[in-house]
């Protein structure tokens, strides 16, 4: 039987993930200069005053891709935007029950550099380090490592890069919760 650590630890690791894939899949665009209140601020002033034609302009819809240096802001702002497991353990009771804020925002954040890598793959290499620098951050809860972790393995194999995915680099907890995210990119 899991200890109660280890399936707590595997329900916040999935659940990042099924945000960063809902962002994936979402409209909104890495890089695009606006955090997730300011987005849902523009979205729902845009939905409320539709007729008006000066209301805020729409996010980039999530066929535009990134440019190089846009590609690294976004995964320098997202390293330095990370959570870490003392500020996450500093949560009272209340605010750590259920999946903290923190880690969701994580999730989507992470989530943009993945649409921002599938919508520009040339950017392979870059996207690789980012997540080997992340997986390798011990500072970062285990389940942000892990995703980064799983990010790191399935894309080392669709972009043929083996040499930046060496299992054994990462901590057992950190292998064992990425090996629940599911292979593929």
């Amino acid at each position: 039987m899991k200890s109660r650590r280890t399936q707590v630890s595997l329900l916040v690791v999935l659940t990042v993930a099924v945000l960063g894939l809902l962002l994936l899949r979402g409209s909104d665009i890495p890089g695009n200069g606006q955090n997730s209140a300011q987005r849902t601020a523009v979205k729902s002033e845009s939905t409320s005053s539709s007729a008006n034609p000066t209301s805020a302009p729409q996010p980039a819809q999530s066929g535009t891709a990134l440019d190089a240096a846009q590609f690294a802001r976004l995964t320098e702002s997202v390293q330095a935007d990370l959570p870490h497991t003392e500020d996450l353990r500093r949560l009272t009771a209340e605010q750590a029950h259920g999946i903290p804020p923190q880690l969701r925002e994580a999730g989507q954040r992470l989530g943009q550099v993945s649409q921002a890598l599938h919508a520009n793959p040339s950017f392979a290499v870059e996207g690789l380090k980012f997540y080997r620098q992340c997986a390798q951050r011990a500072e970062l809860p285990e389940s942000l490592r892990a995703l980064c972790y799983a990010n790191l393995r399935n894309l080392s194999q669709a972009a043929g890069k083996a040499e930046f995915f060496q299992e054994g680099d990462y901590p057992e907890a950190v292998r064992r919760l990425g090996g629940h995210i599911p292979p593929g990119w």
